[in-house]
């Protein structure tokens, strides 16, 4: 929400503070492409870096597995809770846990 983020600190701002979580870092989402698309934009546009990361995809993942491969989905098959679904915190816990479930199932991590 919009009211979320009125008084927050700029990208550039807040990037100091929380760089050491991706830079030189695997990075894991659900729908890896947008979400690294917003990302490498951010740091291009406001931090002048210019940086890539080595990603895994949790949507790519379980598409072999499921047809539908949402969030919800994957969880709801995975008999993983997902509680308050589109918080951003909830929706990481998620995909975390979706990502170990593959590796620990020895599933296709296609990135």
């Amino acid at each position: 929400m919009p009211e979320d983020t009125k008084n927050a600190p700029t990208f550039a701002e807040n990037y100091p503070q929380w760089k050491r979580l991706v830079e030189n870092q695997t990075l894991v989402a659900h729908n890896m492409k947008f979400d690294y698309s917003c990302l490498t934009s951010c740091l291009k546009d406001f931090c002048n870096k210019d940086m890539s990361f080595k990603t895994y995809c949790t949507m790519k993942i379980w598409r072999s597995v499921f047809e539908n491969t949402g969030l919800s989905t994957c969880c709801n098959k995975n008999d993983i809770e997902l509680v308050n679904h589109h918080n951003a915190l909830a929706d990481v816990e998620a995909c975390a846990r979706l990502f170990i479930l593959a590796v620990n199932k020895s599933t296709n991590l296609q990135d």
